[in-house]
């Protein structure tokens, strides 16, 4: 039976001298080795290969982890999480990319007609066209005013002055209201048209 032992941790050269020349504190360190700086194969340091990185590259390269177009991609939804946004799973890989990479410059935007357009052209496959309008046809609003004894009554039997109208608005326009009309691909499958529409 032969006693096989492995060369030494290369760490042991940073301690004293005294303890340089105990066999069994070179062994010891070769854990806190491989996982300080990775581990070695054929004598070849094999740091730069994914997840054999050792702890002092993965430091390195933290920097990596908070560029949507470096990070890795099971950390695209922990930064997307940063500005309270999850990422379609229907998106590719790139176009989660550039929407994280850009997604602080389009929060600032949001509600404009600028902003609908950049993200309709990310997610949507046909051409979106964005029109502005200032009081939706669709909302038939009716406000009354008067006594609270009043307005408890049956409508028809309030004086007809106590209404101000239909489509009337107190305070101003309703913000950030726009219509879009989509023209989609003829080629599209059931499939892509049901995404299209969610």
């Amino acid at each position: 039976m032969t006693n096989r032992t492995s060369a030494p941790s290369n760490l042991l050269q940073y301690l004293p001298e005294i303890y340089q020349s105990k066999p069994f504190l070179g062994q010891f360190l070769l854990a806190f080795e491989k996982i300080l700086l990775g581990p070695e194969k054929d004598g070849v340091n094999s740091s730069d290969k994914g997840s054999d990185k050792g702890l002092e590259q993965k430091i390195a390269d933290i920097h990596t982890y908070f560029d949507p177009q470096q990070t890795p991609k099971e950390f695209l939804p922990w930064l997307a999480s940063w500005v309270a946004l999850s990422l379609r799973a229907d998106l590719s890989l790139q176009q989660q990319r550039d929407f994280i990479a850009n997604i602080v410059e389009r929060y600032r935007f949001r509600g404009t007609k600028a902003n609908l357009q950049a993200l309709l052209d990310l997610f949507i496959e046909g051409t979106p066209t964005i029109t502005e309008t200032t009081i939706p046809e669709t909302i038939d609003a009716e406000f009354q005013i008067g006594d609270s004894q009043l307005l408890n009554q049956n409508p028809q039997q309030l004086p007809p002055q106590s209404v101000l109208g239909k489509g009337s608005y107190i305070g101003g326009e309703l913000p950030h209201f726009f219509r879009v009309k989509i023209a989609l691909n003829k080629g599209l499958n059931p499939e892509q048209l049901s995404r299209q529409v969610e």
